[in-house]
Parts: C-alpha cells; sequence; structure tokens
C-alpha cells in the first residue's frame, strides 16, 4: 500500500470512529412556569439574553406546545437573544451550524411574526428566516437558520397584536471559539 492510500484509509478510519456531533434539543419543560431565561441552559451551551418568558399558559386550549407543557414567549419590543457559549466555560464564545425553533401547534386566536437572524462572533449576519405570523389556525411549524460558526441568533418579533411563542430550541453541539476570543469573553 502506498503512502497516500495509507493516509487516505486512516484519515477514513478515525473520521468513522470520531463521534458524530449530536443535535442539542432545549424544551423548556425542566424550567417553572414563569421563569424568565438566562443562565438555565449554559451546560447546554447556550444563554439567553433579553426576555424569553417560559409559560405553561394554553390560553384555553388554543395553543398546543410541540412538546408540552412549557413553551416559550419571545417578549418585543426590541430583539432578543440567543447566545451559544462554551458548556464548560460559559464565559467563552462557542459556535454551531444549525439553530431550529418549533411554533407551537394553533387551533384558534393568532401569532405574530418573528425574524431569526444569525451572527457569527463579529456581529456579521449570516442566514435570516421569519417565524410566520399565523392569522388563525396551524400545525407545528419548524423554522430553521444554517451557516457556518452561529454565535448567537437574535429574535425580533413583527407585531403587536398576538402572542409570539417558540418550542424546542434545536442546535448542532456547540464549538468553542478559538484562542483569540480568550481575551475578549465578555463581548457579545
Amino acid at each position: 500500500m502506498s503512502v497516500p492510500i495509507a493516509r487516505s484509509a486512516l484519515s477514513l478510519a478515525i473520521a468513522l470512529l470520531a463521534p458524530a456531533a449530536s443535535a442539542v434539543m432545549v424544551n423548556f419543560d425542566d424550567v417553572a412556569n414563569g421563569t424568565v431565561l438566562a443562565d438555565q441552559y449554559v451546560t447546554s451551551g447556550v444563554r439567553f439574553v433579553g426576555t424569553f418568558s417560559v409559560t405553561s399558559n394554553t390560553f384555553g386550549g388554543a395553543v398546543n406546545p410541540a412538546s408540552p407543557p412549557n413553551f416559550v414567549q419571545v417578549d418585543r419590543p426590541g430583539t432578543q437573544t440567543v447566545r451559544f457559549v462554551d458548556p464548560a466555560k460559559p464565559a467563552a464564545r462557542a459556535t454551531t451550524g444549525s439553530v431550529s425553533v418549533d411554533t407551537p401547534a394553533l387551533s384558534g386566536g393568532c401569532y405574530d411574526a418573528i425574524d431569526m437572524d444569525a451572527f457569527d462572533a463579529a456581529g456579521v449576519l449570516l442566514d435570516s428566516a421569519q417565524i410566520p405570523a399565523v392569522p388563525s389556525a396551524t400545525p407545528v411549524v419548524t423554522t430553521t437558520v444554517t451557516a457556518t460558526d452561529i454565535h448567537e441568533v437574535r429574535f425580533t418579533v413583527i407585531g403587536d397584536q398576538c402572542i409570539a411563542p417558540i418550542d424546542n430550541l434545536v442546535f448542532d453541539a456547540v464549538v468553542p471559539i478559538g484562542i483569540f476570543s480568550d481575551g475578549f469573553e465578555s463581548a457579545p
């Protein structure tokens, strides 16, 4: 076997044996109704900045969370942020490659739209998606932003007539940002 073929075979064997990066799901069911999220999930690699309020209020059964009993209301006005951190060192920044949320099913009432904007650690916009407004009824809808090196996702509620719920925050396992960010851990 030649050297290049042996190296290729070794690289393939290492890749096959390496554990695959797994997705992380935060379903908000392990925190109390009424909790405003902040650092409750840093050991999973995510910090909530702004006002994300956990609720189990289904408005008389009109809201059907993807994973009952809890879901999160994204507050307005302004922008609320989900920021990725190193679970072993929560002051250090981290990135992920994909972030999705579910919009709970709705049988009556309405939801306002929510803009989801993914940014890297330098504040460069990487991807955008909009959680659609729902005028009356919908099944569970999943909205995803995908890009290399997502450090944060900003949620901005569009409108003020309805609620703005999300459930099941799912993201690829985080990757800590390299040594060049170590002196800037308090930066956004």
